[in-house]
């Protein structure tokens, strides 16, 4: 006996719409050793700080956010 089976094939798709983010990109500066002697040497020494690529951090935040302040606090890992 046939019960006509037939084969489906079901598709689909969920589209989620997320806010608009703007993309933050913090990066650290680095002093050379010269500087910092010299720093230590003479008050009135202006370094020049080197930007460090290696050590960046990144976050969003969507357009609706704001930020009244910040403060970026040194934390050290294991």
């Amino acid at each position: 006996m046939c019960l006509g089976l037939k084969d489906y094939k079901v598709t689909g798709r969920i589209d989620v719409l997320e806010e608009p983010k703007l993309e933050f990109r913090v990066y650290l500066l680095d002093l050379a050793g010269d500087d910092r002697r010299n720093m230590q040497l003479n008050p009135k020494h202006v370094p020049n700080p080197v930007v460090s690529d290696r050590r960046s951090g990144v976050f969003h935040l969507p357009l609706s956010r704001i930020v009244y302040a910040s403060n970026f606090v040194e934390v050290t890992r294991p």
